[in-house]
């Protein structure tokens, strides 16, 4: 029981009332030069980070920085222990970008200014993002400082100091592969600090290896006294258990031609040249028995089961790519675009592009 309720710690970040002096604010790339923006919005459960990065300068950004603690403070020497952690848990979908940086932010006891916020030491890991939420842990031994930060600072050669018991910020921002000139959205629900107690892990494991010791102790003594009377229960249990063993399962033929049938189908629906003929050749069928299995399972012939699956991945290519509905038909299994599109109505009653609008 103090094992399960003691041996983890963690720490909200947002949304939380843990740090009181903390400032959530937004960014962009001005004071380097660049045109790029951002702003936020907070809601009932989540905060938005709008951004639009343009070109201007080299590397152009925009993101979010959470002060955790107040000046006052960092000057007083109070800071966030990140070194006291294992992980940081983020949950976080974006727009339109698949990567974000993610960066810890600490005190340099000899080179932090708080009139230079860039000389504090920038941890960076750089984490996927997608459309749909994703909660990602990262942990705290991956974050490392990038070669720009020590370029930035005047280092003739980069050190291994990260100062993790002196953190101060956490940041979030555009990743290497954010569209320039287009706005696009970061959504955070929740970040926390997972760690390990390893007091509570290490008290509990040397308590657990001596009752292991002595329950292994007294289980050899009794069973030294008892052995005479095991072997006897054994041999009971033995022609016990060999009277009612269960029986292993037996698969039906036709339920393995089943399997083959559709599994070839599922993996060649994508060639254009996919014939009955090809499937019955390839499973040892012939056509009227292929033909009887996919309409007793599921209930189609044959062309009509392979058109639903190449609809169906057509609809997923339209919303999750950018492929060319030509692209999409060629890929599919659909030789000719006018056929897939009039098959792709009939079905859907709408073009592909129509429906891939409704779905952006």
């Amino acid at each position: 029981m103090t094992w399960f309720f003691f041996h983890s710690k963690q720490v909200d970040i947002y949304p939380s009332d843990s740090f009181p002096n903390s400032v959530i604010y937004s960014y962009g790339d001005q004071d380097d030069g660049g045109t790029s923006t951002a702003s936020l919005s907070k809601g009932d459960s989540s905060i938005t980070l709008s951004l639009l990065v343009r070109s201007g300068i080299a590397y152009p950004y925009a993101g979010m920085g959470i002060d955790l603690i107040s000046d006052t403070e960092k000057l007083s020497g109070h800071f966030i222990d990140f070194s006291s952690y294992d992980s940081l848990s983020i949950t976080l979908r974006t727009k339109y970008m698949k990567q974000v940086q993610v960066k810890l932010i600490t005190h340099d006891p000899n080179l932090t200014r708080l009139e230079d916020p860039m000389s504090a030491r920038y941890l960076l890991q750089v984490i996927p993002s997608d459309r749909s939420y994703q909660n990602i842990h990262v942990p705290i031994s991956s974050f490392s400082i990038p070669e720009w930060w020590f370029e930035r600072n005047g280092f003739k050669a980069p050190d291994q100091l990260k100062y993790l018991e002196r953190g101060i910020k956490i940041d979030i921002s555009s990743g290497s592969g954010t569209m320039l000139g287009i706005a696009d959205e970061i959504e955070i629900k929740k970040i926390q600090l997972f760690g390990e107690n390893h007091f509570i892990n290490k008290l509990v494991f040397t308590l657990a290896i001596i009752f292991t010791v002595l329950f292994l102790g007294y289980f050899w003594i009794h069973r030294s006294r008892i052995m005479a009377e095991q072997s006897i229960e054994v041999k009971l249990r033995k022609e016990q258990a060999l009277e009612n063993y269960s029986k292993l399962p037996i698969e039906s033929h036709q339920k393995q031609e089943t399997e083959r049938v559709i599994d070839y189908i599922n993996s060649n629906y994508h060639n254009a040249s996919l014939s009955l003929e090809d499937v019955c050749r390839e499973v040892g069928l012939n056509r009227n028995k292929l033909s009887d299995i996919l309409k007793k399972n599921v209930g189609m012939t044959f062309s009509s089961f392979v058109n639903e699956i190449r609809l169906k991945e057509a609809c997923r290519l339209l919303i999750e790519t950018d492929l060319q509905v030509v692209e999409i038909s060629i890929n599919i299994g659909f030789g000719n675009v006018s056929h897939f599109n009039k098959v792709f109505k009939q079905a859907y009653q709408k073009t592909p592009l129509e429906y891939r609008r409704e779905h952006a």
